[in-house]
């Protein structure tokens, strides 16, 4: 009972993560972020968690702007001219209880999508 009660709630949690409108935002985020939709929400939820661990308390998180801080490198394009190789690396500001605060993000473009990871000394 107790793993069945595990495992529905991560698969709750891994959907509200993907819907963009359980998380009050809608896509595309403002500014200049290159990701598309999909990357913007998928990766929304793992930026609010990791500003929500930074600010104890606060629940309410709205992204400002998104930025490009490092332009993509080694773009490498499929056959069909989908991106399935290259890197780039965003700041989006997101505004928790009336304070900005700046999450850096470093995307990969992978064969099955792109990859995100937020770096942990989110300022």
């Amino acid at each position: 009972m107790k793993k069945s009660f595990i495992i529905l709630c991560t698969l709750l949690i891994g959907l509200s993560c993907s819907a963009a409108s359980y998380l009050g935002m809608k896509l595309p985020l403002p500014g200049a972020s290159i990701a598309d939709k999909k990357t913007q929400g998928n990766t929304l939820c793992y930026v609010f968690s990791r500003v929500a661990q930074k600010n104890k308390g606060c629940r309410h998180f709205k992204v400002t702007n998104t930025e490009v801080t490092k332009e993509p490198t080694d773009v490498k394009l499929n056959q069909f001219g989908r991106k399935v190789g290259g890197t780039w690396t965003e700041e989006w500001t997101v505004d928790a209880c009336g304070t900005d605060v700046k999450v850096p993000i470093d995307f990969v473009y992978r064969r099955n999508g792109v990859m995100s990871t937020i770096n942990y000394s989110v300022k």
